[in-house]
């Protein structure tokens, strides 16, 4: 899809500013107005469809910066119960339970003032149900927290790293939020010892974004259409961790 970016917040319109400098406001109207002209233009080279089922202007959250960290978690769990007895006491393991299934419970991220914000720290946990025997089942919820530091970002869509953690600091105050995919790579329970070790290596994308007002190329397909969005209430939804950040501290300007 291509987008086109009509506007920086420094040059929008506030309807409450009754000072606003005429000037400046005839001429943030010209640019938009150039910009659907330049958006019809370039239908017009892709497609023979009418101009207004492919020229639409949105307000949207446009992804300014991606971040990605590769993590591996490590929790002891319960080894299978029966094994033999020990010479010290208690029992022995007898082999490791299989993983019956794993999701992620929820996950969210904070900005970081007391370090002078110069990183975003995450949190995530999984849901992950082990299996013992034939209809024994247990319930493991590891999670944890860790920082990308600003050196691990770089801008989108170019891609480009920031050159110094001040710029960084500069870019926030322009960030309004942010998003994370979550991928599991891979799972595994071995045993060390007496003890069995759940491992969950996974990815995080980690995604910062701005509020933005864009003109797109977008195509209709179903056309006098009356569209209705419902939210999935049934079964799991990803949601913040109720004991997790509590929202993000203020680091924009």
């Amino acid at each position: 899809m291509d987008c086109v970016k009509i506007g920086d917040s420094n040059l929008d319109i506030d309807a409450k500013d009754g000072t606003q400098n005429l000037d400046t406001a005839a001429d943030w109207y010209t640019s938009f107005k150039n910009s659907v002209e330049f958006a019809k233009d370039e239908a017009a080279k892709i497609s023979s469809q009418q101009f207004p089922q492919l020229v639409h202007d949105i307000c949207t959250k446009d992804v300014r910066d991606i971040g990605v960290a590769n993590r591996t978690i490590y929790q002891t769990v319960p080894c299978n119960p029966d094994g033999s007895a020990g010479c010290r006491g208690g029992m022995l393991p007898d082999g490791v339970p299989s993983i019956s299934s794993i999701r992620v419970l929820c996950a969210d991220e904070r900005l970081s003032p007391s370090t002078g914000c110069d990183r975003i720290t995450n949190t995530v946990e999984f849901e992950v149900v082990l299996k013992y025997g034939v209809n024994t089942f247990v319930v493991m919820t590891p999670k944890e927290s860790f920082d990308i530091l600003w050196s691990d970002f770089k801008r989108f869509p170019s891609f480009q790293p920031f050159s110094s953690v001040r710029e960084f600091r500069q870019e926030l105050k322009n960030i309004d939020g942010s998003c994370k995919a979550i991928k599991i790579v891979g799972t595994s329970v071995v045993q060390d010892g007496n003890n069995c070790v759940l491992r969950i290596d996974y990815q995080v994308f980690d995604k910062l974004w701005k509020f933005e007002d864009l003109i797109i190329l977008a195509v209709k397909p179903i056309s006098d259409n009356t569209t209705v969005c419902d939210l999935f209430d049934q079964g799991h939804q990803i949601g913040p961790c109720s004991n997790g950040s509590g929202g993000s501290a203020c680091c924009g300007g």
